[in-house]
């Protein structure tokens, strides 16, 4: 601001150095002096604005970098089911929140020609997002139809309730179904990989699951590691028979 004042008294003058006053001056004076206050005025508004603008960007910098090697961290952790020292300390350093949560796996089924999947993860990002709020949820995209979700909650925490409202947002706007699996719950941060295979295991099963799209890991019936597999084989046979119209394909599966 400037100050515009016929009183010349010098504690004036120190209040307004200590206000952050442009300028301090005394009247009478010229349009001279008025201009050349104004402008400087205006000079440090300008660096202001420049100094914010600057302080923005790095800020929306630093989000993106560290949201990046966020993404970097969740998938050694998942996919590669890294376990050494290091990656404990990557976790620190990334503010990463993992102390106890679960591992969702997302499937994208669309039967449109030419979709965008990609638009598709990101509208699923912001429906989680709003469905599992005030939870802290991480999001790491597998390929163009798959979603992991890292979320952090207790044991007791109803996600199944939480999945529920996401397939009933995406129903009523999506050009696409969602199949969801969830893991079982753990509290080792270096268990996530094994998380991870329980939520895709999960999610590969309710997509023959007639009751639901939404499948936790712990639900799926006990069976012996033969039998899952001949089970899940027979169905993946079947479903490639029913898309390809071939009726005595099919037929035989049930005879068997």
């Amino acid at each position: 601001g400037i100050i515009l004042t016929g009183f010349a008294d010098f504690s004036y003058a120190q209040q307004a150095i200590r206000c952050q006053v442009v300028d301090f001056v005394l009247k009478p004076t010229r349009a001279e002096k008025m201009i050349e206050a104004v402008k400087k005025a205006k000079s440090q508004i300008i660096a202001y604005d420049d100094y914010q603008s600057m302080s923005q960007s790095l800020e929306d910098t630093s989000e993106e970098n560290l949201r990046l090697q966020q993404n970097s961290v969740l998938k050694d952790l998942l996919y590669n089911g890294n376990t050494s020292e290091n990656i404990l300390i990557q976790i620190k350093e990334c503010k990463l929140f993992l102390e106890n949560y679960f591992v969702l796996f997302t499937a994208i089924y669309s039967t449109l020609p030419n979709c965008n999947y990609s638009e598709y993860q990101k509208q699923l990002e912001e429906i989680f997002t709003n469905c599992f709020s005030p939870l802290q949820m991480y999001c790491v995209p597998k390929g163009e139809k798959y979603l992991y979700l890292i979320v952090s909650a207790g044991e007791d925490c109803d996600l199944l309730n939480r999945c529920e409202k996401v397939l009933a947002k995406t129903d009523g706007i999506a050009d696409y179904n969602l199949g969801i699996g969830i893991s079982s719950y753990s509290d080792q941060v270096l268990n996530m990989h094994q998380c991870a295979v329980e939520a895709a295991s999960a999610e590969l099963f309710s997509e023959y699951a007639v009751e639901t799209r939404v499948m936790p890991f712990e639900r799926i019936p006990k069976l012996g590691k033969d039998d899952t597999e001949w089970i899940m084989n027979q169905l993946k046979l079947l479903e490639n028979a029913i898309e390809s119209q071939s009726r005595d394909s099919a037929m035989n599966l049930f005879d068997e």
